[in-house]
C-alpha cells in the first residue's frame, strides 16, 4: 500500500530555521489522518510538503514521495487533493462571489480564469454543493463580506467540486465560534461517511479529532512523538508529551477533549 506522504530523513528549513529535523513519517493513503501538535510543531510545513509548496533539503538518504511518486505535475496533484487552509481563505478576500469561489475548484485557481468556462455539468455540481452545505444564499454575495463560517463552507465546497480522492484541511475551525465549529465538523463527518474519500486534518485542537479520524500523528518541535492507529496513539501520556502539559483525555461519542491531569475526571 502506498502512502499519501512518505518521508525519510527529511529536513526542512523556513526562514533559515530548521522546522523539520530528520523526519521519518508515513501518512497512510487508506486511513483518515489527523496531525496534532502545538504551535511550531511543524504541522503546516507537512501540509505544504503534501501540496508541493515546499521541498526538503536534498541529501543522499532523503526520501520524499507523495502517493508513491517523487515528482508531480502540480495541476495533476491538485486534482488528487482538495485543500482548505487559512492561506486560501485570505487569498480569496477579493471581489469574488461565493459561486466564483466554489467554481474555481475545478481549475485549482483563485477565481475562475477568464479564458476558461464551466460546462453545464460543472455548473450543476457547483449548485449541488452550495445546496448541500446550506450556502445557496451566498452564491452571488461577495466572499469578503460573508461570515467566517460561510467562507469556510464555501472553501470546503470548492475543495470537493472536482471529486478529489483526499481532503487536506489545515485548522478547519480556526476563528469559528462554538456553533460554527460544530456545523463545519458535522459537514466534514457527513462527507467522509457518504463517500470513500480520505482526509488529512492538521490541527492543534483535540476538538477537531472527528470519530472518522483513525490514524493519529502527534508532533512536537519538528519531530514525531507518536504515529499509528487511534486507540494506540491517542493516550494521556502521548498527548501530555506532545503539548508539554500533563492532561487527561475525556472520550464521548467518538469525540475527545483534554483537561489538566490535576483536575481530571472519569471518562464520560
Amino acid at each position: 500500500m502506498i502512502s499519501l506522504l512518505s518521508l525519510r530523513n527529511a529536513n526542512v528549513r523556513r526562514g533559515g530555521r530548521l522546522v523539520l529535523d530528520g523526519l521519518d513519517l508515513d501518512l497512510p493513503a487508506d486511513r483518515n489522518v489527523v496531525v496534532l501538535g502545538g504551535n511550531g510543531a511543524g504541522k503546516t510545513t507537512l501540509l505544504r510538503l503534501i501540496a508541493q509548496e515546499l521541498h526538503p533539503v536534498w541529501s543522499p538518504d532523503l526520501r520524499f514521495e507523495i502517493l508513491g511518486r517523487s515528482r508531480w505535475n502540480i495541476s495533476d496533484l491538485r486534482r488528487e487533493l482538495g485543500m482548505v487552509s487559512q492561506e486560501l481563505l485570505l487569498a480569496h478576500q477579493r471581489l469574488l462571489s461565493g459561486r466564483d469561489v466554489v467554481s474555481s475548484g475545478f481549475f485549482g485557481s483563485i477565481g475562475c480564469p477568464p479564458h476558461l468556462s464551466l460546462s453545464d455539468q460543472q455548473r450543476r455540481v457547483v449548485g449541488e454543493w452550495l445546496e448541500r452545505f446550506g450556502v445557496q444564499s451566498c452564491a452571488e454575495r461577495a466572499f469578503q463580506d460573508l461570515s467566517t463560517g460561510e467562507q469556510r463552507r464555501l472553501l470546503l465546497a470548492r475543495a470537493l467540486v472536482g471529486e478529489p480522492r483526499w481532503l487536506v484541511l489545515d485548522e478547519p475551525t480556526a476563528n469559528l465560534d462554538l456553533v460554527g465549529s460544530h456545523l463545519l465538523l458535522d459537514l466534514i463527518s457527513e462527507v467522509l461517511r457518504s463517500s470513500e474519500r480520505r482526509v488529512v486534518v492538521v490541527t492543534h485542537r483535540l476538538e477537531e479529532v472527528l470519530p472518522e479520524l483513525d490514524w493519529i500523528v502527534l508532533m512536537r518541535a519538528g519531530r514525531v512523538i507518536a504515529s499509528g492507529p487511534r486507540a494506540e496513539v491517542l493516550t494521556d501520556e502521548n498527548v501530555s508529551r506532545t503539548y508539554g502539559l500533563p492532561v487527561h483525555l475525556l472520550h464521548h461519542g467518538g469525540r475527545v477533549r483534554a483537561v489538566p491531569a490535576a483536575s481530571s475526571a472519569p471518562s464520560a
